[in-house]
């Protein structure tokens, strides 16, 4: 009985210390909450099993699982939730848990098994919000570079990435019984953003009766209708106020439609007492439906806008005003209105020369085609398509199908499709033939008017505007193929290129006589840049033409910009063809940051990732400041210092001495050092600062010297091209920095330090294991002798009955048979005895 019994204490206690000892272990949420608003994004839904990402063109496929470990092994581990297997091989991508951050967006960052020599496999996962994506949804991976084959990167939209909507009634009846539903100006993946006063500093994100999407550009608090991004000389560290709070459904005022947010943020102003947004929406039956907002003007604490739509019109008025050449995208109820370019006949020619005469939406004026015709072969007069003002749209852009022409092949007759795309600003554009078969004509159209919703291309700190093409596009090839593609805007039409209207990037094949044939659309310009972190960001086209190998989706593309200091604006490589997705690789120096510099005394300076390295004392060919000439007074410049030149100042004019350094940026979007000099002598209230630009030129030595950009109140700025200040090596940043969210170290400091408490946490339940059991052993001698035991009881009992003798039960046994149960559970002495303890428990 004794060993039974111990047997029973050691398994109760093994139990017990299993139990402890795993609930010591980390645990992991898979929530994580935005630092500014305090708001928690939990992902849990996103991780009731495992995914899998197929990459056939690898022959490889990536299994995930979120917030778990894998629910199979992995490399023979359980310790892993991000797996590749290929060809029988299994590499651990990832470890759990992983690190969740959320830095206005929220990220995992897994690490996995040893990549190279001195890096670890990480994944980072971008969680992006989108209000209207299905509980189902998966990431969409953005495979590998080739110079980097130790990072993946995964984007996911979906609606947990996203802040709890604030929504307001969009809907308003006027005195006369007119409905005005406002509802498809609501944003669910992107903010409407709107540049005040055009010089790029101040913008505002606004949305239509809900709160703001949830993204960088907009960091206000969810509430909030209307936020201010006030970009100051530091643009990477913006500021963001709360304009207004979505707390007013829509209205009617003065005649129009108003939507007013209020109870933003305090006002300065003692006349107010917070700060408010006023959105005027203006009857337009000519503007389209999905146009965006324009800014008024503002006071101290209001900012107003006014806002041109046929949404805000009612039916009798639009069914009066109505006319052909119009067509409304049935997915955002954007209106197309191409009235403008009626009326009149457009000639355009083909590539050998052949003219054909046009009209939009009607019929020739001047033609000797039969009459009727809309499109007509001017050398031979035949009508290539009747005309019609049937407009329809199609994902793209709208387009005309002109048919019925003359007679063809087989019986057959003429057509002709005219499809609009969007094209430069305010431009009417003209007519292009990208493609002439025996039978068929395609002509593009470029026009503004066939913009419904222009991808800005600036996020925060990316701007690629400086990579759109307009007179030609960028190519590359692989997969016995050309990509023919442009950023942020459809290609630019090419005669002979029959794309479909409005792709941004386009796949073809090129003959062996120069012909392109197999056209496909890989994308359109319609979801904003990803900054995945400091330096790449991600571009991506969705929607393109029917998967060849599964027609139920559609094709895809995305373009991962990666720093390159050295280079200029690059161009795309492709990379690889996966699951209906095609990638492609940017290097360029576009989405290089600006680095902190260091002043190595005596006269050099380094970025923070101490590669690039700059001798500025070669400025110097001689021991003497240079001089620069100013308005009436001449300033002397001494990069190095010292005491024999302005007393120690770097920048002095006459005995004011205009300070000492102070900051080193090296700005690779723009090839140059900047040195800034503080602390200098008094001036007024203050003290003379200046700067020194250092700007890339290679074709300029160090005999030109500094010029004078701006003397203001007790500050100067200067100018100093040369040859010097351009990068000779490519910087890769630190590991671990706070800028850079993916580690490239073996383990993460997070990780050791979780790895750290563990091991701490197991040697002290080891220590703790090994103390009780030393306890249940001497328990089991001490109860081997009945005397002892019975002693030991007697004073146990004594300390309990004494503390718990107000919850005392009574009980009652019945039976002999039931006093035997208790007599063997209640006697662990085993001699069967019952002390007075338990004659007071009425056995």
């Amino acid at each position: 009985m004794p060993e039974c019994q111990l047997y029973i204490s050691l398994a109760i206690l093994f139990t017990i210390l299993t139990q402890f000892v795993s609930s010591q272990k980390p645990s992991f949420t898979c929530g994580v909450k935005d630092s500014i608003h305090l708001h928690k994004f939990n992902f849990t839904e996103l991780s009731s099993s495992d995914i899998t990402i197929y990459d056939q063109s690898e022959g490889e496929n990536i299994t995930l699982r979120l917030c778990s470990p894998l629910s199979q092994t992995c490399a023979g581990s359980h310790d892993y939730s991000i797996c590749l297997r290929k060809q029988g091989t299994e590499v651990g991508l990832g470890k759990f848990p992983p690190l969740l951050v959320n830095n206005h967006t929220s990220m995992f960052n897994f690490t996995g098994d040893l990549c190279s020599n001195s890096r670890n496999y990480t994944v980072l996962i971008v969680m992006k919000c989108d209000y209207t994506a299905i509980d189902t949804t998966s990431p969409q991976l953005i495979p590998k570079g080739k110079d980097d084959q130790c990072t993946t990167y995964f984007i996911w939209n979906t609606k947990w990435a996203c802040n709890e909507a604030v929504k307001a009634n969009c809907t308003v009846v006027d005195d006369r019984n007119n409905l005005y539903d406002l509802s498809s100006l609501t944003a669910y993946k992107n903010n409407y953003v709107v540049d005040i006063g055009g010089k790029g500093n101040l913008t505002m994100n606004i949305n239509v009766c809900h709160s703001v999407i949830h993204e960088s550009g907009s960091e206000c608090y969810g509430t909030a209708g209307a936020c201010l991004e006030v970009h100051s000389n530091d643009s990477s560290n913006p500021k963001y106020i709360n304009y207004g709070e979505v707390n007013h459904p829509l209205t009617i005022n003065n005649g129009n439609l108003e939507i007013v947010y209020t109870s933003g943020h305090l006002c300065k102003d003692e006349t107010e007492d917070s700060l408010w947004t006023i959105i005027t929406f203006i009857c337009d039956p000519e503007a389209t439906e999905h146009t965006v907002p324009e800014y008024k003007n503002n006071t101290s604490c209001k900012y107003e806008f006014v806002w041109k739509t046929s949404l805000a019109c009612n039916k009798t008025y639009l069914k009066q005003n109505a006319a052909k050449c119009k067509v409304t995208n049935p997915r955002t109820k954007f209106t197309y209105n191409l009235e403008v370019l009626m009326n009149s006949d457009v000639t355009t020619n083909t590539s050998d020369g052949t003219q054909y005469k046009l009209q939009i939406c009607g019929s020739l004026r001047d033609s000797k085609c039969p009459k009727g015709t809309g499109v007509c072969n001017t050398k031979d007069s035949i009508s290539v398509g009747m005309a019609n003002g049937n407009l329809m749209w199609q994902h793209g852009g709208p387009y005309l199908n002109y048919t019925n022409g003359a007679i063809c092949e087989n019986g057959q007759n003429h057509y002709t499709l005219i499809a609009f795309v969007c094209g430069a600003e305010g431009s009417t554009g003209s007519p292009i033939i990208v493609k002439k078969n025996t039978c068929s004509l395609i002509i593009h159209w470029y026009t503004s008017l066939a913009c419904e919703n222009k991808l800005t291309c600036v996020e925060k700190q990316t701007n690629l505007l400086p990579l759109i093409q307009t007179s030609k596009n960028y190519v590359a090839k692989g997969m016995d193929t050309e990509f023919h593609i442009n950023i942020c805007r459809p290609i630019v039409p090419t005669p002979g290129l029959a794309c479909p209207p409005g792709s941004a990037v386009c796949q073809a094949v090129r003959t062996s006589e120069g012909q392109y044939t197999n056209e496909t659309s890989l994308g359109f310009p319609d979801e904003k840049t990803v900054l995945l972190d400091n330096q790449n960001v991600i571009l991506n086209y969705t929607q393109g033409s029917p998967c060849p190998e599964n027609p139920q989706k559609n094709l895809s593309s995305s373009f991962k910009f990666s720093c390159n200091y050295n280079g200029d604006h690059g161009s795309p490589e492709f990379e690889n063809y996966s699951n209906c997705h095609f990638s492609f690789i940017w290097k360029t120096n576009i989405v290089c940051g600006t680095l902190i510099g260091v002043w190595v005394p005596p006269c050099v300076v380094q970025d923070e990732t101490h590669v690039n390295k700059v001798d500025l004392s070669l400025l110097y060919p001689k021991p003497v400041p240079r001089i620069v000439a100013g308005t009436g007074k001449n300033y002397s410049i001494s990069i190095c210092g010292g005491k024999d030149h302005c007393n120690g100042s770097a920048v002095c004019q006459g005995t004011n001495g205009y300070g000492t350094i102070t900051n080193v940026m090296f700005d690779y979007d723009n090839k140059a050092i900047k040195l800034l000099y503080g602390n200098g002598s008094k001036c007024s209230n203050k003290v003379y600062t200046s700067e020194l630009s250092l700007i890339c030129n290679d074709s300029v030595g160090i005999d030109n010297g500094p010029k004078l950009l701006l003397d203001a109140n007790c500050m100067a700025s200067f100018e100093w091209h040369t040859k010097i200040a351009c990068p000779s090596e490519v910087p890769v940043l630190k590991s671990g920095t706070s800028n850079d969210p993916v580690s490239t170290t073996e383990t993460t400091p997070a990780r050791e330090s979780l790895w750290e408490s563990d091991a701490a946490i197991q040697t002290w339940a080891i220590v703790s294991a090994l103390f009780l059991v030393t306890v249940v052993l001497i328990a089991w001698f001490y109860m081997r002798n009945p005397r002892w035991c019975f002693d030991l009881r007697y004073r146990i009992s004594a300390i309990t009955a004494s503390r718990n003798h107000s919850r005392v039960q009574y009980s009652r046994v019945n039976t002999t048979e039931e006093a035997h149960l208790l007599l063997d559970t209640s006697d662990p002495c085993g001699d069967g005895q019952i002390d007075s303890d338990d004659e007071l428990l009425g056995v």
